[in-house]
């Protein structure tokens, strides 16, 4: 009993001794392609993991749905455990990940992630613990208050700053769990980002090439789907056509409409601006749609690459047609021309766009959409979203998908070196 808590009281202060906090993400520079991608590393596009879970062994109240990648716990808040694998470390890291497809409301617990060296024991086909921390041999990480758990034992505790899953994760949310057998490591990946690597305790035996991972369906998570690693990895963008010079050019005037009619009647800055709007074509089949030049003195600027023409990005609207995302500012969407550089409005379907209905922003390597507490919402790829980064391919639907037409549906162009 003696020697058991002192085995303990070792891992408890190794853990903590080793706790790793974040590092920082550091800027790109300009022209430069970025290291990682949404904060994964460029490893992890190259592993695979299976896109199944183990029908044995699994959780008593666990069932497995759609060829076994869903997975849903029929009742209660325990006898969740899925598992995954096995994962190979021959190459030194593994990886998987798993989206929260439903979660349960008023439950003060949450799930965990891990891995465990060799298949746990099974009665049966089921689990005999109610918990994946209970598993001997298994290395979990997660819980309400997350914790570090080792051979059925808390052996550490994780910054709630870091991660605290009960009020991370929602609806959509994705997170992966990296294993790095040569730095001994688990880094926790939510959406893409980093949230926290820990050292994985040890107890003197040899590192195995080969493990299997644990996903604890538990407390206010209820169902997971297993995403394969294609569903990760980035793809290049398509080759679009580049806008007219004088739209690259920074304007010297504060923000205005940049409407056909005003360009045909009034002078710019001193000089005149060709009858365009930033869109492509020369004769734009609806007036719903405009867009503003935006000021040189904008708040932000980024770091990331850019398509040929200059912009962070493109929205490709019903039609295809391209609009141009500046360099200089936010971007702003909504059904008021005084404020918004994308108008959109229908009289179809009035007020279904609020006066400022959502807002694109840029950080140092990402783009992310986010809702100005509008009425009838911002979607992306379906799915409600108060912020939500921007990827490749991505579907932004301005208002009630249900009520919307499909002008208000626009898809998210990135510049390939961004995907690459």
């Amino acid at each position: 009993m003696e020697e058991h808590s002192e085995n303990l009281k070792q891992l408890q202060t190794q853990a903590s001794v080793n706790l790793t906090p974040t590092p920082q993400r550091q800027r790109t520079p300009e022209g430069a392609t970025p290291a990682t991608f949404e904060g994964l590393p460029p490893e992890v596009y190259s592993l695979t993991w299976p896109t199944a879970f183990l029908e044995s062994p699994r959780g008593e109240r666990l069932e497995l749905t759609e060829e076994a990648s869903h997975a849903t716990r029929s009742s209660g808040i325990t006898k969740g455990v899925a598992l995954v694998g096995p994962l190979s470390l021959e190459r030194g890291l593994a990886y998987f990940e798993v989206e929260v497809a439903e979660m349960e409301s008023k439950c003060s617990q949450s799930m965990a992630l891990g891995f465990c060296p060799v298949l746990p024991e099974t009665r049966g086909s089921a689990l005999r613990a109610e918990r994946a921390r209970e598993l001997r041999r298994a290395t979990l990480l997660g819980y309400d208050l997350p914790k570090i758990y080792a051979d059925g034992q808390e052996a550490g505790k994780i910054n709630t700053k870091q991660w605290r899953p009960l009020k991370d994760l929602s609806a959509g949310s994705r997170i992966g769990l990296l294993i790095d057998r040569n730095a001994w490591e688990l880094t926790v990946f939510m959406n893409g980002c980093r949230k926290v690597t820990v050292s994985i305790p040890t107890d003197g035996s040899q590192r195995p090439t080969e493990v299997w991972g644990i996903v604890d369906i538990h407390g206010n998570v209820r169902s997971v789907r297993l995403r394969g690693n294609s569903e990760i990895r980035p793809t290049a963008s398509p080759a679009l056509p580049a806008p007219p010079q004088w739209a690259l050019q920074a304007p010297r005037t504060p923000a205005r409409l940049a409407s056909t009619q005003e360009h045909a009647s009034t002078p710019l800055a001193g000089r005149d601006i060709p009858p365009r709007s930033l869109f492509e074509e020369e004769n734009p089949p609806s007036k719903k749609f405009s867009v503003v030049e935006v000021t040189a003195s904008a708040k932000k600027r980024l770091r990331l690459s850019a398509h040929p023409c200059g912009c962070i990005a493109h929205l490709l609207d019903v039609n295809r047609t391209v609009i141009h995302l500046p360099r200089q500012a936010d971007f702003v969407i909504g059904r008021n021309p005084q404020c918004c550089n994308l108008v959109v409005d229908s009289k179809d379907v009035p007020n279904m766009v609020s006066r400022r209905h959502a807002v694109i922003v840029s950080a140092d390597d990402s783009i992310m959409i986010m809702d100005c507490e509008s009425v009838n919402g911002t979607f992306v790829n379906g799915r409600r979203v108060a912020r939500e980064t921007l990827r490749q391919g991505d579907q932004i639907m301005v208002g009630n998908p249900q009520q919307s037409p499909k002008e208000f549906q626009f898809e998210v162009s990135m510049p390939s070196a961004l995907d690459a």
